[in-house]
């Protein structure tokens, strides 16, 4: 999974902006919030959380203050020191926020919103039944329209005369079967 590929894109194309010495860490600083943070959490409202995409995100904020503050490994200095330092927050909870702010969002729609209903359903007895699912959705969609189809039988009237277009053999026919 490539959940960091455009950051490092980002901050590699002011990479001259952080080498240049006379342009000082606040400054950098300055620059890195509001153009490579947003782009290395770009849709992370949408990503699954784990501890390893946690970490990645992470790592790669950690590695760039360290690179404009000119901290080398060499320095032994410590990850928290460097955050201290910058003043800035870990990513991964900058995050968080997002999420628990887009969650919000959702939640706030009506209850016949799609979005909205994708967060609170659920699937029947709680889960997915493992392997394949037996029909394709094709199969499925014809099998309902053959429910609907049946239902209709049920409801409309049987003495309808042949010639007329509102007969169920007719519904049959334009449901999915060939007509000759």
């Amino acid at each position: 999974m490539q959940v960091l590929c455009w950051p490092p894109t980002a901050y590699n194309l002011i990479t001259t902006v952080w080498k240049c010495s006379t342009i000082t860490s606040d400054i950098k600083l300055r620059l890195y919030s509001p153009i490579v943070v947003p782009t290395g959490i770009y849709a992370s409202k949408t990503w699954k959380t784990t501890n390893k995409i946690n970490k990645m995100i992470d790592v790669f904020h950690r590695r760039c203050l360290r690179s404009i503050w000119g901290i080398s490994w060499c320095d032994h200095i410590t990850n928290d020191e460097v955050t201290a330092r910058t003043g800035q927050a870990a990513l991964h909870d900058t995050v968080a926020t997002r999420r628990r702010r887009f969650v919000g969002h959702i939640l706030r729609l009506p209850t016949t919103r799609p979005a909205n209903l994708a967060i609170i359903w659920r699937p029947e007895g709680g889960r997915r039944r493992v392997g394949r699912p037996k029909r394709t959705w094709q199969e499925r969609k014809i099998w309902t329209h053959g429910v609907l189809i049946g239902l209709m039988r049920e409801i409309l009237p049987t003495t309808v005369p042949d010639g007329d277009n509102s007969s169920p053999n007719v519904l049959i026919r334009t449901a999915g079967t060939k007509s000759k």
